[in-house]
């Protein structure tokens, strides 16, 4: 029974991931990423164009969302079903969680142009690891403060990526 619950929820995901990564491609990076052109390096438009890494995170993440999607439609549902779970515990037990997870990706979404990254992705990163249970604050804490951190230098140093 929980895996066919897990199963409905993965589909649920993989449909938020779907939505989202097509709002990404056709509304949100077209309108908040402008494209400069530079008329010395024409052979280098591409690579400096900023949509580009945007670009293919979003297909990466609307890959995902179908591949989740299909794998759950081609998986076979093992256990026999009771019938004994009233609608309260089904929604509880597999849309609650499933909806805050996907509320959380895109309020970090929305969030990221107002606030800045580094808060935004702390809150957001202890907010997931809490919600899949890991509930040890001397290890979420920690990490929810430095893989921001360390994610930000990265693009900031490495990759020049200006927030």
């Amino acid at each position: 029974m929980k895996i066919a619950k897990r199963l409905k929820a993965d589909c649920f995901i993989g449909a938020g991931f779907l939505l989202f990564g097509v709002l990404n491609v056709f509304v949100i990076i077209p309108k908040t990423i402008r494209v400069v052109r530079n008329p010395l390096m024409v052979n280098l438009e591409i690579v400096q164009n900023g949509r580009v890494l945007p670009y293919v995170y979003s297909g990466l993440i609307i890959l995902c969302g179908i591949a989740l999607m299909v794998f759950q439609l081609l998986k076979k549902e093992t256990g026999n079903e009771t019938g004994n779970s009233t609608k309260l515990t089904e929604l509880k037990e597999e849309i609650v969680p499933s909806s805050i997870y996907l509320a959380v990706v895109i309020l970090f979404a929305v969030l990221v142009p107002l606030i800045h990254f580094i808060p935004v992705a702390i809150v957001c990163t202890f907010a997931l690891t809490w919600l899949y249970g890991y509930k040890k604050l001397y290890v979420t804490i920690p990490v929810s403060v430095l893989l921001p951190v360390a994610v930000y230098f990265l693009l900031t140093k490495f990759l020049y990526v200006r927030f």
